[in-house]
């Protein structure tokens, strides 16, 4: 049908179907309209129309898709479609006939802003094509992000809880340089310094304050980039640090990010794990991978995921313990340690820094 429409008239033919999506109540309907979208962008991308139709053809059919979710779901909560989105006691012209991943993807798409996300980006860049892939990736990375800052929200109320129930407040902010701070009584040093610019100066300032602060056999974990590695190694190098291996922080749900100079895509992140004099011989088990989920953004512009410096928190320190950050950024490791019923000392030459962790902190 779509086909011998003049290709002059296929923007017309779109408001049309955008129009006719407001009276839309049944999920077939929905379905059929989300098809004839579909076939619509096929063409405008298979005549060469201009990019901005092609996009539009593109948006119809994810809002199709978006009703269809939504009516399922009303059909859902009504009982008149069950779990498996089999129809219970309807007539055929209620079945669903599209698979459960076609509806999982409206429902990403009605769940969060992709849509006008892509419409924000199509606005200021017109030549650029939207695809339907590149818009149900962005849905699909809105949830998990989502799901992030509620998983991260819930661990900050338990190092709330934590706090709360504790005779004496559990963690220590200073506002001071790492080559001036000497915090007493500190099990393990679990870190991520920075790594733009010249960095390794507080690399070689991380390893005089491992040597200084930490006990016989204390872990320091330190988290770095693989473009500086060989600096970084260098820079920890001293014989009374034991290294003992690297965990990989993998990138397991956000985009890699390509390194045009270097040709290569940047996949993870190296930790880099040491202990002061030795490795005691009953040091606990690790795995050396951990499937990072995101970083979390919404503290600090470099921040990392609660959840897997959580893992690092229980691979690397007992409960009750001091654990240490001089680099506290966003506090990820104060949360990590005082949701996991340890107790945290950190530093920071940014006083920010210091003012969003202890507001994180407080209840």
């Amino acid at each position: 049908m779509t086909a011998l429409v003049p290709l002059e008239q296929i923007p017309q033919l779109i408001e049309r179907e955008r129009a006719q999506l407001a009276h839309i109540t049944r999920p077939r309907d929905a379905a059929n309209a989300e098809r004839r979208a579909a076939a619509m962008a096929e063409l405008t991308k298979r005549a060469g129309l201009a990019v901005p139709i092609q996009n539009e053809a593109t948006f119809l059919r994810a809002e199709a898709l978006q009703l269809l979710a939504n009516l399922v779901d009303e059909g859902q909560a009504a009982g008149e479609i069950n779990a498996n989105h089999r129809p219970e006691k309807l007539s055929e012209s209620r079945t669903l006939p599209v698979p459960r991943q076609r509806v999982a993807e409206g429902r990403a798409l009605a769940r969060t802003d992709a849509i006008s996300k892509a419409r924000d980006e199509a606005a200021k860049y017109p030549d650029k094509p939207v695809s339907m892939d590149s818009l149900l990736k962005q849905a699909k990375r809105s949830e998990r992000e989502g799901r992030l800052r509620e998983a991260t929200r819930a661990r900050e109320a338990e190092a709330q809880r934590q706090i709360a129930q504790s005779k004496t407040k559990p963690y220590k902010l200073t506002h001071a340089s790492i080559t001036d701070w000497r915090p007493t009584g500190v099990a393990s040093i679990i870190t991520d310094p920075p790594y733009v610019g010249d960095s390794i100066p507080l690399y070689q300032a991380l390893r005089e304050f491992a040597l200084d602060v930490l006990p016989a056999g204390g872990p320091l974990v330190v988290m770095t980039w693989q473009a500086i590695l060989p600096q970084v190694i260098a820079a920890l190098d001293d014989p009374g640090l034991a290294y003992r291996w690297c965990i990989c922080w993998r990138y397991a749900n956000t985009e890699n990010t390509a390194d045009q100079k270097r040709r290569v895509f940047d996949c993870w992140k190296p930790i880099l794990v040491y202990h002061r004099g030795a490795m005691p011989a009953d040091a606990p088990m690790i795995r050396d991978e951990i499937a990072n989920t995101a970083g979390d953004k919404d503290h600090h512009a470099w921040g990392q995921s609660v959840q897997g410096f959580e893992r690092l928190v229980a691979s690397f320190s007992q409960p009750g313990e001091l654990v240490c950050d001089p680099f506290l950024g966003g506090g990820t490791t104060a949360v990590a340690a005082l949701s996991q019923s340890r107790r945290f000392a950190g530093c920071d030459t940014d006083k920010d820094a210091i003012a969003t962790t202890r507001k994180r902190l407080q209840a």
